[in-house]
């Protein structure tokens, strides 16, 4: 009976206040890239809650009754050193380690730093050149290695051993300048073309979300200053009036380049088809800014307008850019179906579940 009273009472005000948390980030992927599915996987994001959940899509509807997948963990989500990160650490053999996350609209990548280790992160395995150094991974042999494997292996078993690209709307990308240097691995070229493969999926993996690839460097503007007028051309797979951009050099192997290299505070747009001119600030912040275009076009140009100066290099970073694409379901329009996903998983569980999904529609519903 409380149950029912307290769903009953959630509706209706959900109803009245038709507004979510503006901290209520939702990772959409697996419905975009798997909607042919009957099984469909989520993961949210809220101040206090990361959880992977799983549904049932039946019809035209998008899910239902949400339960818990593979996890449901309490956080404090922070901003520390301008990443976001659950305030507090967890140990794991002995070791102390820390959940960090990079949300946009859709996407949600959950990376597991352990600072203690000499590589932080997890890596795979076929970017080692050496299986016996974990340090000794190979930007070189990543590349060769995502260029090789084909996605559509009918084998099950070669798809295990696949790399799938996140797609990220963009048809074609030129740089007006990008930066290259010797370093320890060899020489490296901060091309544009770097920020189409930021993401990556394992296809044949239990729990197949987006990774963030770590390996593969940002786009840098190769000017001696920072780079203000230097811009990025780029074409659209479709006609679009959004996109979003991870500003700067985000490296969860080295974090400190974050901060050392500077990033892109305002960025000016422009289309000729159909003609627009715009101005936008991006965040200081290692999540994706949205931008909202006045039209929807297929082609602009973005130009450095102002930069947040790094503390150490003048040379301007940016990691990723995702092009909404207006023919998969709205977004907003999943997250309402995701909260009656959660209130009808809500009323199927067991207390445990119960519990955890009530918290997550507290969260969601929190202006």
């Amino acid at each position: 009976m409380i149950r029912k009273i307290f769903i009953l009472s959630l509706f209706f005000l959900l109803v009245l206040l038709k507004t979510y948390s503006e901290n209520f980030y939702l990772d959409t992927s697996d419905f975009i890239n798997y909607s042919d599915s009957e099984w469909l996987t989520v993961r949210i994001l809220t101040n206090n809650q990361y959880g992977i959940l799983k549904g049932h899509k039946k019809d035209s509807e998008i899910l239902s009754g949400l339960r818990i997948e593979r996890e449901c963990v309490s956080i404090h989500l922070e901003t520390h050193d301008h990443f976001l990160r659950d305030k507090y650490s967890y140990l794991n053999h002995g070791k102390k380690k820390y959940r960090y996350y990079v949300p946009g609209k859709g996407v949600i990548m959950e990376i597991i730093v352990t600072p203690e280790d000499i590589v932080p992160i997890w890596i795979p395995y076929e970017m080692w050149e050496n299986a016996n150094d974990i340090a000794s991974f190979s930007l070189k042999k990543w590349k060769q290695f995502k260029e090789i494997e084909q996605y559509d292996a009918i084998d099950m078993e070669l798809q295990m051993n696949c790399v799938k690209i996140y797609d990220s709307g963009i048809k074609n990308i030129f740089a007006s300048s990008c930066m290259s240097e010797n370093t320890r691995k060899g020489r490296v070229t901060y091309s544009a073309n770097n920020i189409l493969e930021k993401i990556y999926y394992r296809p044949g993996q239990d729990y197949d979300f987006i990774q963030y690839d770590s390996i593969t460097p940002p786009w840098v503007e190769g000017k001696d200053d920072y780079g203000i007028g230097e811009y990025l051309d780029i074409e659209f797979k479709w006609l679009s009036d959004e996109l979003q951009i991870l500003n700067g050099f985000v490296d969860f192997t080295r974090m400190d380049l974050y901060e050392k290299n500077s990033r892109v505070k305002t960025v000016l747009i422009e289309s000729e088809s159909p003609k627009f001119l715009e101005e936008y600030q991006l965040e200081d912040l290692v999540k994706y800014t949205v931008i909202n275009l006045p039209q929807k076009t297929d082609k602009i140009r973005m130009t450095i307008k102002d930069v947040y100066p790094g503390t150490k290099y003048r040379d301007t970073c940016l990691s990723s850019i995702l092009v909404t694409n207006p023919n998969v379901p709205n977004y907003e329009e999943m997250k309402e179906n995701i909260l009656n996903a959660l209130i009808d998983g809500y009323d199927k569980s067991s207390h445990y579940e119960a519990m955890a999904l009530q918290r997550f529609i507290r969260d969601v519903s929190e202006k």
